[in-house]
């Protein structure tokens, strides 16, 4: 068994678990009804995932960065990486910010914003996760998803 607790619930897994099914829960609904629903409710949906997003990127940046620059051998890069993709959704993010929903524009914004947060989640999980869970066992795992599921929550009434 790896240091990461295979198969053992976590804090850690269970704050980032939370906060992708808030965002994907958004992703979703904007996938599959984009055609079903009215303008200014597509619009709402394309806010409320940015700010679940924007308290994301801040949890992010705030607890779980940081911890995995210093205990990931290759962490800087692992971050940098991380911090690109979050930078290109705020792009996209200042792109939508002054259109009203109507334009030509939009719906093929919100398709590149979706696959944005996607990516995103994704490397996550595949490249972050694992070995930070490896690198910092179980115990301090949920001292992290502590500090995390606080300074999201922080972020999203901010």
């Amino acid at each position: 068994m790896s240091a990461s607790g295979e198969g053992q619930p976590n804090r850690l897994l269970e704050a980032v678990a939370a906060e992708r099914g808030e965002i994907e829960e958004v992703l979703d609904r904007l996938e599959s009804e984009s055609e079903e629903i009215d303008v200014a409710e597509r619009r709402r949906l394309v806010d409320q995932l940015l700010d679940r997003v924007a308290a994301h990127a801040a949890a992010r940046r705030e607890v779980l960065y940081p911890r995995v620059s210093r205990d990931l051998p290759d962490g800087d890069s692992v971050v940098d990486l991380a911090i690109i993709g979050l930078d290109q959704i705020g792009r996209t993010r200042k792109e939508l910010a002054g259109l009203s929903g109507t334009e030509p524009t939009f719906t093929p914004l919100v398709a590149k914003l979706s696959n944005e947060v996607w990516e995103h989640l994704e490397e996550e999980q595949s490249d972050l996760l694992p070995p930070l869970m490896d690198a910092i066992g179980t115990e301090e795992a949920n001292e992290l998803g502590d500090r995390l599921a606080r300074a999201r929550a922080g972020a999203a009434t901010a």
